[in-house]
């Protein structure tokens, strides 16, 4: 939150890691921001943060066609907080930045960052009243409303006479409205709706296993699959058919995809079986793509 840091970040962090990428020939996909809980709170401030994060994203993309980077782009995300996080948002984020800097500016996806999305539906009317009747009962419900206003709200609900219940359910509706950008849509928790929509603008795709629920960056073992929803064949089907959609002015498709393995092992992990992981990973992966560079059929 101090723009000091956000500076530092910016021009002795960020830049240098671009300019690396430059002298190696190579893209590259970052993402290092968040919003704090007073932004999302604040429409008017969030707006005004979003503004100045594409401001220093656009800043980005220009020092990247001057140092000769091949691609620089962001990085999408799973929480209101950490923009972008909807496919709506992201197509509107590289939209803005391309056209502020006269640069293509790119996404990063990871087939593992729809894990979190589900989480953050609008609620309606039927919800909410279910909701309100487990809080009279005494019970603990959770259900995501976006606005610490709206909350407020819905702890005097167990107090009110049923009378009043609809019409405090409405102003929860009302309150929810204002924060539109709290909210996530269900195809916004779909793996191969992001990669269908935005795969082409996406010069890095992160591989990762994933039961859907959590992102955990699990390999692609068998034991994995059976239990995970990333399919080799479905994604690059995926990106096949968003690399055959009408163009973007601002953006030019990838010419290149690079599909990079992101599997974590945790601290206590030993080498040993994390190496055999990583190797059942390439050749699960090599089932699909026998050779680097090979054309989309």
């Amino acid at each position: 939150t101090d723009p000091e840091v956000r500076d530092r970040m910016l021009n002795r962090w960020l830049k240098p890691m671009v300019q690396t990428a430059a002298a190696l020939d190579a893209g590259i996909g970052f993402f290092c921001h968040a919003f704090s809980n007073a932004v999302l709170q604040n429409p008017a401030l969030y707006r005004d943060y979003c503004e100045e994060l594409t401001d220093n994203l656009a800043e980005i993309a220009v020092y990247a066609h001057e140092v000769g980077c091949k691609s620089v782009g962001l990085e999408q995300m799973y929480t209101p907080h950490q923009v972008p996080w909807t496919i709506s948002g992201a197509k509107a984020l590289i939209n803005e930045v391309s056209g502020k800097a006269g640069r293509p500016f790119y996404l990063t996806i990871d087939t593992g960052h729809q894990s979190g999305q589900w989480k953050f539906l609008k609620p309606d009317r039927s919800s909410l009243n279910r909701v309100a009747e487990q809080l009279k009962n005494g019970e603990s419900p959770q259900i995501w409303l976006g606005s610490d206003k709206a909350y407020r709200l819905l702890d005097k609900v167990k107090f009110l006479k049923d009378s009043q219940l609809e019409n405090a359910i409405s102003q929860i509706l009302e309150r929810v409205e204002i924060y539109p950008y709290l909210f996530a849509g269900m195809t916004d928790g779909s793996t191969y709706a992001w990669l269908q929509e935005l795969a082409c603008y996406s010069p890095i795709i992160h591989l990762q296993q994933t039961d859907g629920t959590v992102s955990a960056h699990w390999p692609f073992t068998a034991a994995r699959n059976n239990a995970g929803i990333i399919d080799g064949a479905k994604v690059l089907e995926a990106i096949k058919s968003s690399c055959e959609q009408p163009g973007n002015p601002l953006i030019p498709k990838a010419d290149r995809i690079y599909l990079t393995i992101e599997v974590f092992s945790s601290t206590g992990s030993i080498n040993y079986y994390t190496m055999k992981d990583l190797e059942e990973t390439v050749r699960y992966w090599r089932q699909f793509i026998p050779e680097d560079g090979q054309r989309l059929k």
